[in-house]
């Protein structure tokens, strides 16, 4: 798969998307010149040397880029974002990051929060490549409400028969499915077959390291 960087590309907002609660994403124009890998991540700027990296939720195949975050009000970068709308500018770096889909024949992701954006890109990727790849996603969130992307990775699941989305969810006791965190018990019982695919694991630094 091909990458192409660029450096300091100013980007137009083309859409503001309200994913779930507090949970923003943005859809912004792709630079001719820009190509990546299902999974990295961008460097995006408010203005020059103020900004933060955030995974693209897009799919090389897309003519846009497509990034998400949660909006925080003690963090003023992200007020800030959360005051930008369609017509405006983003800056643009990248792309960076080695979690990348390559060519795997069954993976599995695990995804905290809006750590799960890279995995949508990934999701998309294998949907409109029509790759025959075996995909699990377990994905923990507070809700389904604050799930991020839930309706996409809905929409995804029923477009491609080999992604299967599993949500572990923490703090709604009126879900009907898997009540609670994600560990070894829930990942064997969901995905039998763990030692024969490739994992990624994406959320916060806690999540990731237990």
């Amino acid at each position: 798969m091909s990458q192409t960087d660029v450096a300091d590309c100013e980007v137009e907002i083309l859409e503001v998307l309200e994913l779930a609660e507090n949970r923003k994403g943005w859809v912004v124009s792709r630079p001719q010149s820009f190509d990546y890998q299902p999974g990295q991540y961008m460097l995006i700027e408010i203005m020059e040397d103020y900004g933060t990296p955030f995974s693209l939720a897009s799919s090389p195949t897309e003519p846009v880029l497509k990034f998400a975050t949660v909006i925080r009000q003690e963090s003023e970068l992200k007020e800030l974002m959360d005051a930008k709308q369609p017509g405006e500018h983003f800056i643009l770096s990248g792309p960076f990051g080695d979690l990348v889909y390559e060519d795997e024949a069954k993976v599995a992701l695990v995804a905290g929060g809006i750590g799960v954006t890279p995995f949508v890109g990934i999701l998309k990727y294998l949907t409109e490549r029509q790759l025959p790849t075996q995909a699990t996603l377990l994905y923990s969130c507070r809700s389904l409400a604050a799930a991020a992307f839930h309706d996409q990775l809905e929409e995804l699941a029923g477009e491609n028969e080999a992604i299967r989305t599993v949500y572990a969810v923490t703090a709604d006791p009126g879900f009907a499915g898997h009540q609670g965190r994600i560990d070894g018990d829930f990942i064997r019982a969901q995905v039998p077959d763990y030692a024969e695919r490739t994992w990624f694991v994406a959320g916060s630094p806690d999540f990731v390291a237990s």
